[in-house]
């Protein structure tokens, strides 16, 4: 598992689920399953057999193998052989760590880090964890841990997680000096929801994974952003892999009313809806961020806000995973993750292994948010860009966004402008060509040729005053390294 709570400021849960995303996805508790009867004579039959073997390899085996490691193996190889990609047995140690991992729980020292042009800059520090008791700040630059260099992303998960109790020495450079912080690491819970107030008086919220404290951090953040005025919403589910499915009903009957959540069906092929009573509505524009590794919980609330015109959709294709999987208690202390559902959205559609397609198709991280934040402030908005940084965006993790000065000309990158335009940027490297390309039909071109485009490390780049001359709307200035451009419909 790939682990990213050490690393990644607002985004610092996109990828702690990825190679676990869909495999936990979807969840419901055993309490949700419907009564069955499971006793039967061939069920008699092969517990027989199965016992029948466990006394002769107990019997006259000799290679010292323990009852307990083979039944857990047995088990495995039960599971496995349905050929479900999403059922799982897990031991009782495994599912002690399964259900950590699902809660964002972990054991390290409590900070995020953003690690780019070879530095792991601390992003943040949680609040009562040994980072913050032990005065480490936000800003700080993670050097050292353990006298091992920070050289890679990687080296921040391989060298500070580790098993609460035990110690660590972290070293970080702060206005130039090294300090050194002798920690004890401690079990840390990594809060699944975060929230922003961006430009335009627009909130953010994104959902990280739907834990089962989810719902109640949604509504909490929600508040908040309703107290300071927000008069739109962006909801990000990018590289939300799933969660609780009582979290995720819980979030949308913030948005729905009264209506279908999604519609399921399980092994008696019957199609039952899941109803939302007694929801509220969120009368303003909103937007819900997706990409590929969207799937389970946060397919049904961006299929559901879709489906009944409440959000539109923007980023990439999801992953397509509409299966539900129940969390049983074994007796053993272990747990069986068991595919028992299928479901649609509201309006029937199947996406399972396909997918649901975005409204607005984009990639890259920051030009999926520009275009959304774009959206829901109806095209009318005021952005500064400071050392290629994008302000006024709190602690939202961004990329850097190179404004280039070439004599008089100011290029920014052409997906960039295509994200505040709202508008498909196409490049022919044959003409050495951009169009970007309107809803209307309409488009406009620039070339090479005329210094209007720029092409750099194969991506565009378009020049500013080139572009405001065919989009008036699209006022700049640029002045001592700092960009600001106003967009108006």
């Amino acid at each position: 598992m790939e682990e990213r709570i050490e690393h990644s400021a607002m985004s610092r849960i996109k990828r702690i689920f990825i190679t676990m995303a869909l495999s936990l996805s979807l969840l419901t508790t055993a309490a949700m399953l419907p009564e069955r009867t499971y006793a039967s004579e061939s069920t008699s039959n092969s517990t027989a057999i199965l016992n029948e073997v466990l006394q002769y390899i107990d019997a006259y085996n000799i290679t010292n193998a323990e009852k307990e490691e083979l039944v857990q193996k047995a088990l495995k190889g039960m599971v496995s052989g349905l050929n479900d990609p999403y059922s799982q047995y897990f031991t009782p140690d495994e599912s002690k760590a399964f259900q950590n991992q699902l809660n964002l729980q972990y054991e390290g020292i409590g900070i995020e880090t953003h690690f780019e042009d070879g530095k792991a800059t601390i992003m943040r520090v949680f609040k009562g964890s040994p980072a913050e008791k032990a005065g480490i700040q936000k800003g700080d630059i993670l050097s050292q841990v353990d006298g091992k260099p920070i050289t890679d992303s990687s080296h921040v998960q391989k060298y500070i997680l580790g098993k609460a109790g035990t110690t660590v020495t972290v070293t970080i450079k702060r206005n130039g000096k090294l300090m050194d912080f002798n920690l004890k690491r401690e079990a840390i819970h990594i809060p699944a929801v975060a929230s922003a107030l961006l430009p335009g008086n627009t909130g953010y919220i994104q959902i990280s994974s739907f834990t089962s404290e989810a719902d109640e951090e949604f509504a909490e953040h929600l508040a908040k952003l309703q107290q300071r005025g927000m008069k739109s919403l962006i909801v990000d589910l990018r590289n939300n892999p799933g969660g609780y499915v009582e979290s995720a009903q819980h979030i949308a009957a913030h948005f729905i009313e009264k209506g279908i959540l999604m519609y399921t069906k399980d092994n008696t092929d019957k199609l039952q809806p899941t109803e939302i009573q007694g929801g509220s509505s969120l009368p303003m524009p909103i937007a819900v961020l997706v990409n590929k590794n969207s799937a389970s919980a946060s397919e049904i609330l961006s299929g559901a806000l879709h489906d009944h015109g409440i959000a539109t959709l923007v980023g990439t294709t999801t992953f397509g995973k509409g299966r539900i999987q129940s969390v049983i208690p074994l007796s053993d202390g272990g747990l069986l993750k068991l595919t028992t559902q299928q479901y649609v959205t509201p309006n029937l559609t199947d996406f399972n292994g396909k997918g649901l397609k975005p409204d607005i198709e984009r990639t890259g991280d920051t030009a999926q948010l520009l275009t959304a934040l774009n959206l829901v402030n109806d095209g009318k908005l005021t952005f500064t860009i400071k050392n290629n940084q994008l302000m006024g965006f709190g602690d939202l993790t961004l990329e850097q966004i190179p404004v280039t000065a070439k004599g008089n000309k100011i290029y920014l990158p052409s997906r960039m402008i295509a994200s505040l335009l709202d508008v498909d940027p196409k490049w022919d490297k044959n003409k050495q060509t951009l169009t970007l390309q309107l809803a209307n039909s309409k488009s406009f071109t620039f070339t090479a040729a005329s210094q209007s485009v720029w092409i750099n490390n194969n991506e565009t780049y378009l020049e500013l005053g080139a572009v405001h001359a065919k989009f008036p709307s699209f006022q700049w200035s640029y002045k001592d390294g700092t960009l600001t451009f106003q967009t108006a419909k």
